[in-house]
């Protein structure tokens, strides 16, 4: 199991309909639901909350799309002039500036440099940003809808593959059926990342 998984091993149980005591598939079980997890953080962002650390950005711009969103916090960003690296910090709206200022914008998500409360570019030879992205703090955290799109998701997954259709591990009718990582079904019950423009 990671981390950044959505649901629980006792939770994608239940939802199966796999006795609690029966642990002869927990080890696939664990990477359906890593892999189902993965799928839902390419389609809604990252919805368990992860460090990033050091993502390297060129300079020379004002404004830097960060990798992975929706972002929770900024830990450090480190701007660099040929070898000279300077600790940037925060700027808030009404808060004091100073000339080594970002932004983080709570909207696009864009994070911005500024210098004095005004547009500046980052350094000329790069940035590196350490933050931590995701919707919610834990596994324990996240919401209903998520975990319900995450078990439509391993069901789909799981009854077709390791199932085998079978009543023991959660049979289906039919003779087979044409699978996606993330059903259209388990889609609607969570949020999709738009597309930022600048």
């Amino acid at each position: 199991m990671s981390a950044t998984d959505i649901i629980t091993i006792d939770e994608a149980k239940r939802y199966l309909g796999i006795d609690n005591s029966d642990t002869a598939k927990d080890a696939e079980l664990a990477t359906y639901i890593s892999g189902v997890s993965a799928a839902l953080d390419g389609y809604s962002g990252p919805v368990v909350q992860r460090t990033i650390t050091d993502e390297v950005h060129p300079g020379g711009t004002s404004l830097i799309e960060l990798n992975y969103w929706p972002i929770a916090s900024i830990t450090t960003v480190t701007e660099y002039v040929d070898t000279t690296a300077t600790v940037l910090s925060a700027h808030t709206i009404g808060g004091a500036t100073t000339v080594s200022n970002y932004y983080l914008d709570p909207i696009t998500q864009y994070l911005y440099r500024q210098s004095g409360g005004y547009p500046a570019a980052f350094g000329r030879s790069g940035v590196k940003v350490t933050y931590v992205a995701g919707r919610f703090a834990d596994t324990n955290a996240v919401a209903e809808p998520y975990k319900l799109a995450a078990c439509l998701a391993l069901a789909d997954a799981w009854r077709s593959t390791i199932g085998g259709g079978n009543a023991a591990y959660g049979g289906y009718e039919g003779e087979g059926r044409i699978t996606y990582a993330l059903p259209y079904q388990a889609q609607s019950f969570v949020e999709r990342r738009p597309p930022r423009v600048a």
